[in-house]
C-alpha cells in the first residue's frame, strides 16, 4: 500500500508525473503519475491551484498569496484542506484498485 505520506514528489520533477513510492506497491512511477494527476483533478479548482503552486512549483505560501490575490489564511486553509481531499481521493483510487485486482484472480 502506497499511503499519501510514502509519496514523495520532487518539485518539478513531480509536474512530470514522476513520482516515487517509498513501499513497492506493484505499481510503476508512470501509474502512480497518473493517478496522483486524476487525484487532483478531483479536488476543488481553489484547492488544486494552491496545491500545484505550493508543491510542484515550490513557491512559499507568502509567494502564493501574491499571485493569487489573497490573504495568507484563504490560502493556507485552502492547501490544507486540499491535501486532506487528494488523500481521500487517493485512498478512493487504491481501495478500487484492491477491488478490481481482487475479483480479476
Amino acid at each position: 500500500m502506497v499511503a499519501f505520506e510514502d509519496i514523495e514528489i520532487a518539485g518539478r520533477e513531480g509536474a512530470r508525473g514522476v513520482v516515487a513510492g517509498k513501499e513497492d506497491a506493484g505499481m510503476t512511477a508512470v501509474e502512480d503519475g497518473m493517478t496522483l494527476r486524476w487525484a487532483l483533478m478531483k479536488i476543488p479548482k481553489e484547492q488544486r491551484e494552491v496545491i500545484v503552486l505550493r508543491i510542484y512549483e515550490e513557491l512559499k505560501f507568502r509567494e502564493i498569496v501574491k499571485i493569487l490575490g489573497l490573504n495568507l489564511s484563504t490560502v493556507k486553509s485552502r492547501y490544507y484542506l486540499g491535501i486532506q481531499n487528494l488523500k481521500t481521493q487517493l485512498l478512493q483510487a487504491e481501495e478500487s484498485r484492491f477491488k478490481q485486482k481482487g475479483s480479476g484472480d
